[in-house]
């Protein structure tokens, strides 16, 4: 729909919408399934719309999420888990490389953030 009105000035708001839009399913603590749930959501909003007008609650709705996953991982709590093999290993490095590339097109401050964030999960699970 994004695509249909991609000219129009309610195309942000369709993006928006779409980013806004719960996924079927939970987690359940899986840190590839989080960074895959931001990355087909809040940052696919960032890639059509980077300095857009919810770009900066899309970063905040990142930041916070993955807040919780560097506080756990640092605290080694336990509650969330990473990949246990290569091939989620590759997914998860996949995943953050592209939001990595996302993000550098966003000039609000927060960008810097996310980017410590996912540096962070990704270093702990090469």
């Amino acid at each position: 729909m994004r695509n249909k009105y991609k000219a129009l000035p309610i195309a942000d708001d369709i993006a928006w919408a779409a980013a806004e839009n719960p996924l079927p399913g939970e987690c359940e603590g899986d840190i590839n399934c989080y960074i895959y749930t931001n990355r087909v959501t809040l940052a696919q909003y960032l890639s059509f719309y980077p300095n857009g007008k919810s770009a900066k609650k899309a970063l905040a709705e990142i930041i916070e999420e993955l807040d919780y996953i560097v506080e756990d991982l640092n605290g080694k709590k336990g509650n969330y888990v990473g990949p246990d093999d290569k091939a989620g290993r590759d997914e998860l490095a996949k995943r953050i490389a592209e939001m990595r590339v996302i993000l550098s097109k966003v000039t609000a401050a927060d960008h810097a953030k996310v980017i410590s964030q996912l540096a962070t999960i990704g270093e702990a699970f090469r």
